[in-house]
């Protein structure tokens, strides 16, 4: 019985396809609107998006029962907006919204439209500053009720999710419910263990040795 937003406005520019060489030519911090082969598989599967829909608008009705009060939500990888787009449709007070992609923070304001983006607050992060919380005054603190992420949602301990979201945490208000709202709440991560190829191993242990290889 829950309406979904409307999505069209969540229009992408073309995928430019990887090259026969493999080269994608893709970096998330100035990719501008390319995205990522999977990003796509992730936004075409409308099951995976309406249940992602069907939380973000059952925490915020939570939350607004519970606390009194509609949520300041944090959209921590907000990518194309998409779990964004949720929370403002759901009611949320605000969103900040951040991503290591400028591209697509300076496009969120047009996906979203005029009547959804004076709630939204986009923000760049990255290197120097992976943390938007830290350019607030004391008096000025950036807080937030809720998070929602598809970093969670797509890798569970990849594109450094356990770096950022530690960050962002401390920022999270304290509720006199106790209550911790955050979407999704869980994320179960599955390893196989695998004998690698003799020149696979070579390769990793050469080149890629004691490198971090985010979600690779």
């Amino acid at each position: 019985g829950m309406r979904l937003p409307d999505l069209g406005r969540l229009a992408l520019h073309p995928v430019k396809p990887t090259g026969v060489d493999g080269v994608c030519g893709y970096d998330p911090t100035v990719a501008n609107n390319q995205l990522q082969g999977y990003f796509t598989d992730m936004l075409l599967d409308s099951d995976r998006n309406a249940r992602y829909a069907e939380a973000i608008f059952a925490a915020v009705s939570e939350f607004v029962a519970a606390e009194g009060r509609p949520p300041v939500v944090l959209d921590a990888g907000c990518g194309t907006g998409m779990l964004t787009l949720f929370a403002l449709a759901a009611g949320a007070e605000r969103v900040i919204s951040v991503d290591v992609n400028r591209g697509h923070i300076d496009k969120l304001p047009e996906r979203l439209g005029p009547e959804l983006a004076v709630r939204c607050t986009p923000m760049h992060v990255g290197p120097p500053n992976p943390n938007p919380f830290v350019s607030a005054t004391e008096n000025d603190e950036l807080k937030f009720d809720m998070l929602v992420s598809e970093i969670l949602g797509s890798f569970a301990n990849g594109e450094c999710a356990s770096y950022y979201l530690a960050q962002y945490a401390q920022h999270m208000n304290v509720h006199p419910s106790g209550n911790v709202y955050c979407v999704p709440r869980t994320t179960t991560q599955t390893f196989r263990k695998v004998d690698l190829p003799k020149e696979v191993k070579q390769h990793v242990s050469a080149e890629y040795r004691l490198q971090y290889m985010g979600t690779d």
